[in-house]
């Protein structure tokens, strides 16, 4: 777990010296405000391994989504175009483990950092990085872990404070899961695609 924290603090360092160096405004209406943004997540996609004792088991605990959940987002944008937040989102989906289909549910909250970079007056592309805790629930297992992220998105203004968010976003997710039989470490990652509204207020 101590290197992703690493990596998670490696990234904000990053973002930061972005922000000192280029010292750039997010779009007219985002600089200095709070952020609320409600996401649909339209695609996604994931797979987990469970080890018990060093012997690997595939869950095949993976599948394809489509509207599979959703997320809120809540920050303050600084004047350089560095935001701080913290991010929930939930989502459901089917997997399948040879002829056997299992249901998926998983939450997480997570701490995020975001740089609005290279703005334009009524649109910037923006990085982000989020680290926190998620929990799935599944046919075969309850799972607790860290959940660290890294995203990628677009907001374009549509009036003076509401603007349209397109965004991909990658998680990796490390923990335990509980079975009947004992508990197992577990590892995965998964991609996703997110449409939103953004509110700046």
């Amino acid at each position: 777990m101590k290197q992703w924290v690493l990596i998670f603090c490696a990234g904000f360092l990053c973002l930061c010296s972005a922000a000192d160096l280029h010292a750039a405004e997010p779009p007219s209406g985002v600089s200095g405000a709070i952020h609320l943004g409600a996401y649909f997540a339209g695609f996604e996609y994931g797979s987990f391994t469970y080890d018990k004792s060093g012997f690997e088991i595939d869950s095949n605990s993976s599948g394809i989504a489509v509207g599979s959940g959703g997320a809120l987002q809540l920050g303050y944008v600084l004047d350089v175009g560095l935001e701080l937040g913290m991010l929930a989102d939930a989502a459901y989906s089917r997997a399948e483990s040879g002829s056997v289909e299992l249901s998926r549910f998983t939450t997480s909250l997570q701490g995020i950092i975001q740089y609005y970079f290279l703005p334009r007056d009524i649109w910037s592309p923006y990085l982000g990085l989020g680290l926190g805790a998620m929990y799935t629930d599944d046919d075969s297992a309850d799972q607790v872990g860290f959940r660290l992220s890294a995203l990628a998105g677009v907001v374009y203004l549509i009036g003076p404070a509401a603007a349209l968010d397109v965004r991909g976003l990658f998680s990796w997710n490390v923990g335990q899961a509980h079975f009947n039989v004992g508990d197992m470490d577990f590892r995965g990652w998964t991609v996703g695609l997110q449409l939103g509204i953004s509110l700046y207020m």
